[in-house]
Parts: structure tokens; sequence; C-alpha cells
């Protein structure tokens, strides 16, 4: 079964992450940290300066409610990302935080995520080729 590996960091599960060739390879070896987050229903939030270096597409605006209650319009860009070793097609929000990757993104593209708190590591088991719900 295809699997992501990552770390715990800070109190928080993240995958490395690297651009190459205008695409941003989730897993492996990388520099870019993203963190898992189930409070994020969306696909994907990167920082503006990782946007820049992507192919994306800006398709709109949308609502999105905050951890903290407010409610903020931001641009959606669409996007091809590897997530090991598959191209996926993603909504991708800016931000000038942490990358996160949400909810949707993680049921379309992923099978379990197990949280190895003792080891501080995190292991995302990939669904098989053609088993994951594609956009």
């Amino acid at each position: 079964m295809p699997e992501l590996r990552g770390r715990i960091s800070r109190h928080e599960p993240t995958l490395p992450a690297r651009v190459l060739s205008h695409e941003l390879h989730i897993g492996g070896a990388g520099r870019i940290r993203i963190v898992l987050d189930t409070g994020f229903t969306g696909d994907l939030v990167l920082p503006r300066s990782v946007i820049r270096r992507l192919r994306t597409d800006r398709v709109g605006v949308e609502r999105y409610e905050l951890a903290n209650g407010s409610v903020v319009k931001l641009p959606v860009h669409r996007a091809t990302v590897v997530i090991g070793g598959r191209p996926t097609q993603v909504e991708v929000v800016p931000t000038s935080g942490a990358g996160l990757i949400g909810m949707a993104l993680l049921e379309r593209t992923s099978r379990s995520v197990l949280l190895r708190l003792r080891e501080r590591t995190v292991l995302v088991e990939l669904f098989k080729r053609g088993r994951g719900r594609q956009r």
C-alpha cells in the first residue's frame, strides 16, 4: 500500500513537500512542511510564496470560517499536486502562515492517518491507484 511519512513537530502532524517543475510534491523529501488539519474542510492552504512557484489558475473567491470564528473571503486557485507519485487536482487557498492539508484532500487520497505520538511520526496510507476519489 503506498504511504506518506511525516513528523509531529510542535504538537502538529506534518508532511514534507517540495516544488518541482511548478508542481507541489507531497511526501518524500522536502523543506516545505504542511500540517494535517482535520478542522479544515477544504483541500490545501499554502503560503503565497509557494503558490507563486506553482502553475495555478485563479478560479474564484470563497468565504471561510476560521478557527476563531471570524469569516474571511479568500481567493481560490486550482493546481495539480503530486501525492505519493500521483497527480491530483486541488483547490488551493493562500495564507501568510503555515500550509495545511484539509479533510477534502485527505478523504480523496487516503485510507487512513496514523499518528504515533511516542515516536512523533505520521503515517498516511494512500489508496491504491484507481481507488481514490478524483475530482
